[in-house]
């Protein structure tokens, strides 16, 4: 195949015929002209990357055998660059099959396509290349916004401090203080977010934490009322304090318990 980047295989003006239809097809993608796509299977916006990820499904399939789930069929279908790709074999087998029959024949082995293989050939790379440079442009798409994402989110890890607020999926807890939560293979629930201090934590042991730590900024708030106060400092007087982040040993707490005795 010897093009693996979607860019051009041939220097503009090399071959006129995959100029054109190289063109044509770049001219009518509409990943790369940032146009809607009437034909994906799943409609969705392109700043979701659950939506980017299964665009790169269809373009790109499993990892295993090219694929990916049409759910609207049911049925397993064939990645544009696999159909791209067997687009380019079926071209390469064509050629190789004229090559053999005019040795076959008697002939010099030729080494320049006739007009007919030309034709499928150029347009087979053609169509390659430029479905290439789609998934190359729904990665880059998808990386851009993942890393948009991961900032936002980033400042939602603890923002406010612990104060266990927290959001549910399906009636099982699965954010808290900003925080992603999953099912261990025990089925507890730990805090499963590696941007986090906490990550690992039972969200049990969690919630103890939030109450101590929620403890802690009363008592400082109260100090600092206190001194501003006796400081004539009426401004700071309502002024509440957050108290730093406790620290964590990355041990649940029933186990440092146990560890104690």
């Amino acid at each position: 195949m010897g093009n693996n980047s979607g860019k051009r295989r041939y220097q503009i003006g090399q071959h006129p015929a995959y100029d054109k239809k190289y063109d044509k097809h770049r001219k009518e993608s509409a990943i790369l002209n940032n146009q809607f796509v009437e034909d994906f299977s799943v409609s969705g916006s392109l700043d979701d990357p659950v939506f980017l990820k299964s665009m790169r499904l269809e373009w790109e399939g499993r990892p295993e055998d090219g694929m990916f789930y049409y759910q609207e069929r049911n049925e397993n279908r064939d990645s544009k660059m696999n159909i791209a790709k067997a687009h380019l074999k079926d071209a390469e087998t064509s050629w190789q099959e004229y090559q053999q029959e005019k040795v076959n024949a008697g002939r010099a082995k030729p080494t320049e396509y006739p007009p007919h293989i030309a034709e499928k050939m150029f347009k087979a790379e053609a169509y390659y290349d430029v479905t290439k440079l789609e998934l190359d442009s729904i990665k880059r798409r998808l990386d851009k916004v993942q890393k948009e994402k991961e900032k936002i989110a980033k400042g939602r890890v603890l923002k406010h401090g612990l104060q266990g607020a927290g959001k549910m999926r399906g009636g099982v807890l699965c954010e808290i203080d900003g925080q992603n939560v999953e099912p261990d293979s025990k089925k507890v629930l730990r805090i499963k977010d590696e941007r986090s201090p906490y990550n690992g934590m039972k969200t049990s042991d969690y919630f103890t934490l939030v109450s101590t730590w929620k403890l802690e900024c009363r008592r400082l708030t109260k100090l600092e009322r206190a001194k501003a106060k006796d400081e004539g400092k009426k401004s700071m007087m309502r002024a509440n304090v957050k108290a730093p982040l406790p620290k964590w040993d990355g041990k649940d707490f029933e186990l440092e318990k146990e560890s104690v005795k």
